[in-house]
């Protein structure tokens, strides 16, 4: 009887043992396939935003060359017609600009106009606007072919614009200077603006000034510092 129940105890012992061999064991198990989960989705993870990245940087690349051909373009359409302009003695003549107002839609520009030494503007249709205290003659001249920051649009001061001057030259001397306008609510239309199969918001930001010039999400583009 005492020798049965001994080894009715052990066979317990030997039971309980392996049961905790067994809780054991599994629990390594399970910490194991956590651990290799963890890490193979970590690692799936840093993959995949990698591949986002290089994407990103793919459409980012891609829009960037479209706009500086664009704007090659732009610069090339207007010297051309600075040379033309440059051969009117009356800038304002309506057959000058019966000419320049059929360049409309021209690249990434809307129309031209004309920024004179008096600081005023000769725009659609030779009519001609005050700008003192806007725009600096002077102050544009100094800078030769380039393209400013976003400013407002003469015609509508609830428009925020692009302006790509170049100078008109008559007898070695700058008598205007001649400004294509690139209307930045209609920018991404006129480019083309779909990367990630148009599924993506664009943006394009003014580094010094922190003005966004394309925002396809909002309204209204805003100032990147403000929101």
């Amino acid at each position: 009887m005492g020798i049965s129940m001994k080894k009715s105890e052990n066979k317990n012992k030997e039971n309980k043992i392996q049961w905790q061999k067994s809780v054991i064991v599994t629990v390594v198990l399970i910490l194991m396939i956590s651990v290799a989960s963890f890490v193979a989705t970590g690692w799936i993870n840093r993959m995949e935003e990698e591949k986002s990245f290089d994407r990103l940087y793919e459409e980012a690349a891609e829009l960037a060359k479209k706009i500086e051909a664009n704007a090659h373009k732009d610069s090339e359409q207007l010297e051309m017609l600075a040379v033309v302009i440059g051969g009117y003695s009356d800038l304002a003549s309506p057959e000058l600009w019966e000419i320049l107002d059929s360049y409309t839609t021209v690249g990434m520009m809307s129309r031209v106009e004309l920024l004179m030494p008096d600081d005023t503007v000769i725009t659609e249709g030779g009519h001609r606007v005050d700008v003192k205290g806007r725009m600096s003659f002077e102050e544009e001249k100094s800078q030769g072919v380039h393209i400013t920051d976003r400013e407002t649009d003469l015609l509508n001061e609830e428009d925020y614009i692009l302006r790509h001057f170049v100078p008109v030259v008559r007898d070695g001397e700058i008598v205007a200077m001649l400004y294509g306008v690139v209307e930045l609510g209609s920018l991404p239309e006129e480019l083309l603006m779909e990367p990630y199969d148009g599924e993506a918001a664009v943006y394009i930001i003014e580094g010094d000034t922190g003005n966004f010039l394309v925002d396809t999400w909002h309204d209204k583009p805003e100032n990147i510092w403000a929101l």
